[in-house]
């Protein structure tokens, strides 16, 4: 896809480790078009991808504005089956 209008938003991912947020990594850019109708339309341009530790979430900011760190997440509850198997 050609880009023909400058970008007005910065692509962020949410990098995990061992289960916890680890920090936000800036990994694109794009804009918000919004037609006569009222529609809007996000195109992102992603230029890097994390090979682990991504959860397949990405967050579109304006630039110049970081996204807010999410609220600390419960692990996951240890199933029985997984006890067994340990």
């Amino acid at each position: 896809m050609h880009q023909t209008k400058p970008p007005t938003h910065v692509l962020w991912l949410q990098k995990w480790e061992a289960g916890r947020f680890r920090e936000w990594l800036q990994v694109g850019k794009g804009r918000i078009d919004i037609d006569e109708n009222g529609v809007a339309t996000a195109h992102n341009y992603q230029d890097l991808t994390s090979i682990g530790g991504w959860n397949g979430y990405t967050c579109l900011m304006p630039i110049g504005v970081r996204p807010k760190d999410p609220e600390a997440q419960p692990k996951r509850p240890v199933h029985p089956a997984d006890e067994e198997n340990s």
